[in-house]
Order: C-alpha cells, then sequence, then structure tokens
C-alpha cells in the first residue's frame, strides 16, 4: 500500500538566496572504509534516508546510496550465495563499492547555488562542507523540493495528518 502525503497550508516564504546550511542535515549518519559493508545496510534499513558518506575524520572519501545496495543485492539474488550480511561482507567492501566522485558545496553557499548544481547533474545529493572541507552537512533533491513548497507557503505533512494551528 502506497504512502499518501497530504498537503497543508501554511509555511513560510524563503529567501531563495540563504544559506545552504538552513536547510541542510547537519546531523549526518557516517561510515568509513574500514567498516562491513552490512553497516551501510543496517544504517540505511534503520532510517528514512538514502545516501550515507564515507569519510576518513571528517573529510570524505566516497558516498553509497541505497541505489548502490540495491544493485548488491540484485547481485547476489543471482548467485547461489545466501542473501546475508556474512556474505555482503565477504563479496564486497565500502571501497569497491562506495562512488568516489562525490558533489560537495560550501556551507556558505546559498541554496539557489545547490538547485543550480541539481539541475547540472544526474545526482540527488550534495555532500556540504567548511572551509577546510570537512563534511558539516548533506542536502538533498527532497530537501531542495521542500524549500520550493516552501516558497509556495505549502508544507508536506509525512504523518497523513492535518496540523491545524
Amino acid at each position: 500500500m502506497e504512502k499518501m502525503i497530504n498537503f497543508v497550508e501554511g509555511g513560510s516564504n524563503m529567501d531563495r538566496k540563504q544559506p545552504i546550511s538552513v536547510i541542510m542535515t547537519s546531523d549526518v549518519s557516517t561510515v568509513n572504509v574500514d567498516q562491513d559493508i552490512s553497516d551501510v545496510r543496517k544504517i540505511l534499513e534503520a532510517n528514512p534516508f538514502h545516501h550515507i558518506p564515507v569519510v576518513t575524520d571528517r573529510k570524505i572519501v566516497g558516498l553509497i546510496s541505497s541505489s548502490d545496495m540495491n544493485k548488491l543485492t540484485f547481485a547476489l539474488s543471482y548467485s547461489n550465495e545466501p542473501l546475508d550480511d556474512e556474505t555482503l561482507n565477504k563479496r564486497f567492501t565500502i571501497k569497491e563499492i562506495m562512488q568516489k566522485d562525490v558533489y560537495t558545496i560550501n556551507d556558505k553557499e546559498t541554496t539557489l547555488r545547490a538547485a543550480e548544481m541539481f539541475c547540472g547533474g544526474c545526482f540527488h545529493s550534495l555532500l556540504v562542507v567548511d572551509k577546510e572541507d570537512n563534511l558539516v552537512g548533506i542536502v538533498t533533491s527532497t530537501d531542495m523540493v521542500m524549500l520550493l513548497l516552501e516558497q509556495y507557503n505549502i508544507k508536506i505533512d509525512w504523518n497523513n495528518s492535518v496540523n491545524h494551528n
């Protein structure tokens, strides 16, 4: 059964040139290259997001998406091996699976710049970095759509209930 999204009147008219830091998620789940690939699977399964940065300290070395993980599951489904964490960890590593060429945006850039970057590429997340190139957040294409809806004074109620203020 598909979950319906209700649109609720309200919200605020935001400045299109606001800093990206206003809409980014700053509490970002990350992994490092030495972790098991099953750790990525567990994080994605337990959370509503689709992208996990791979870091060494706070420096970005790659990105793994739920699509990347789905490809692994698909590949294993055509083998004679079981679809379990032990098999995942034996067959694949984070370093092998992660996307090494990632898109970043400085935390002082604007939401308008992020929108331009999304329009120019086939990706769904921007990793937000500070002036030392440390990971400080993530912005997704969904965040940008939410910002657009706010421009029209529309809020999405993800729980399917109307918020009466």
